[in-house]
């Protein structure tokens, strides 16, 4: 009786590896599959790099197209109110015409996005790490935040396109706040409201989507535990953020 020879056991195909570009390409086409090679390599500071140059040349675009109109229409409600003097009014317009203020309000917003990026990476982190207890190091969660945030790369060129068309970057929204009747100036509960709706936009839930996977895949822990914890401290933040800006909204 003759031995048939055993097949050979086709070995694992081994995981994508990603330059930084491809990378951000998956991010779009394949998120599911867009994270291998970060447990090893950090890569975190390529996408925080895109979006704060994106932040900064767009700020600096808008400046005198859409944000000083839209500050000196707040000076003018507020010297109209009385809450600040004609002299006060006319230093701040001295002040925001220099040249030098419009790379401090670029440079502002730049540095903003940076400090949104690191605390959005803490709680994430605190989600997968703490509440679901997998081992999960922060470095993951800073990979995972700053790679889904490029999803939120249309969502601002878009609002650069609107804010020049309009002239203002006011009253531009994502979200289901678009849908309410504008207010000038708003109730405090219609801006409480406002950022509700506004976190229910399509590009949120597009980087809450991307960041699940991202996190399950660099954790281990299941896809859907993953949605619940981030889904949840996603609602939670909303709901403060909306708070928080109701109560510090001028009464109408």
């Amino acid at each position: 009786m003759s031995l048939q020879p055993e097949a050979p056991t086709s070995a694992a195909a081994p995981a994508p590896r990603f330059s930084l570009f491809s990378r951000a390409v998956a991010i779009f086409a394949r998120p599911a599959s867009a994270w291998s090679g970060l447990e090893e390599r950090a890569q975190w500071w390529f996408p925080l790099l895109v979006i704060i140059v994106l932040q900064l040349v767009i700020m600096w675009l808008l400046y005198h197209r859409a944000y000083l109109p839209m500050y000196f229409d707040q000076l003018d409600a507020q010297l109209a109110s009385g809450a600040i003097q004609q002299a006060q009014a006319a230093r701040a317009e001295q002040i925001m015409q220099s040249p030098v203020m419009v790379y401090v309000t670029a440079g502002m917003a730049g540095l903003t996005n940076a400090i949104f990026m690191f605390l959005m990476a803490l709680l994430v982190w605190f989600g997968v790490s703490f509440i679901l207890g997998a081992r999960f190091r922060y470095r993951l969660a800073l990979e995972t935040t700053t790679w889904s945030a490029l999803v939120w790369i249309p969502q601002q060129i878009a609002f650069f396109a609107l804010a020049w068309s309009q002239q203002t970057m006011k009253g531009i929204h994502f979200g289901l706040a678009a849908f309410l009747p504008d207010a000038d100036p708003p109730a405090k509960w219609h801006t409480a409201l406002s950022v509700i709706l506004d976190a229910l936009g399509p590009f949120n839930i597009w980087f809450v989507a991307v960041a699940v996977l991202g996190c399950a895949a660099l954790s281990g822990a299941p896809r859907r535990s993953v949605a619940w914890v981030l889904g949840g401290l996603a609602v939670v933040v909303a709901v403060v953020s909306a708070l928080v800006s109701g109560w510090l909204a001028p009464a109408s």
